[in-house]
């Protein structure tokens, strides 16, 4: 039982990390150069994946489908976002460990999502 409720919480953690780094770095960035719309739509993307956080604690099964999907689709989109936007913009060490550590956590997240669901699939049938 300690196991299924530490997936639960890690998952839970991992998107609330996920979405406070990505809104710190997107406020740093905005004092570098001034992109106020940048900020804005990462810190209203981040209030979603702290819902999306909520409800994955509170075991609501399509939230950790989301969480999942949300993983999957950045894990995609973030080598892209590197090799197009953040690589020809002379990044500096913040920007990259950024998108490292940005990167690790959506890791986490698709596997604690899924040992969730996978958890929560065998609840349902038991």
């Amino acid at each position: 039982m300690y196991e299924k409720s530490l997936n639960r919480n890690i998952t839970a953690l991992a998107l609330v990390v996920n979405a406070l780094i990505s809104i710190a770095y997107r406020f740093f960035k905005w004092i570098q150069i001034g992109n106020l719309g940048d900020l804005i739509g990462q810190t209203a993307l981040g209030v979603i994946i702290c819902l999306f956080a909520y409800f994955c604690w509170q075991k609501r099964q399509r939230a950790f489908t989301a969480a999942a999907i949300y993983g999957v689709f950045f894990l995609i989109v973030t080598p892209l976002y590197t090799i197009n936007i953040l690589l020809p913009s002379n990044p500096g060490i913040i920007d990259h460990l950024e998108n490292i550590i940005y990167t690790i956590i959506l890791v986490v997240v698709v596997i604690f999502s899924y040992k969730s669901l996978k958890e929560l699939r065998e609840q349902n049938l038991s």
